[in-house]
């Protein structure tokens, strides 16, 4: 009922799977890929949560175009990035660090969604109110 609560789940589950990643990553190539997959599940689960829900709160306000246009802009603009980003790593640090470096924007994304928690609450409240 809480988009911001059921993407600190996701994220809470991706970074719990990304530890587990970087603890067997290189003794088991089937888990490997289990936990791979499952992170990518959970992943696009924060993407159905802050590019396909949140945007649909702001339709009573005449702004859900734009702020579809944002979350989507951001979206494209971090996965750009992070296809660049995520080649550097491995090839600078190794596969082994890269996980551990998702396993911290899962974290980070946790922190990010607990912060608006409250905040997000509160404007499903008065949307409703009014």
């Amino acid at each position: 009922r809480n988009e911001m609560t059921a993407s600190v789940c996701y994220f809470g589950v991706a970074a719990g799977l990304n530890l587990l990643l970087f603890f067997f990553s290189d003794k088991n190539a089937i888990l490997s890929l289990l936990l791979a997959a499952l992170t990518v599940g959970c992943m696009h689960g924060v993407n159905l949560m802050l590019l396909v829900y949140v945007p649909a709160h702001f339709a009573a306000y005449g702004k859900a175009s734009t702020a579809s246009g944002l979350t989507n802009a951001f979206a494209y603009l971090g996965s750009a990035a992070s296809s660049y980003l995520i080649a550097l790593l491995a090839g600078k640090i190794g596969w082994q660090y890269t996980i551990l470096c998702w396993f911290a924007v899962a974290a980070l994304g946790i922190v990010l969604c607990v912060a608006g928690i409250r905040r997000w609450t509160k404007f499903r409240k008065q949307k409703t109110d009014t």
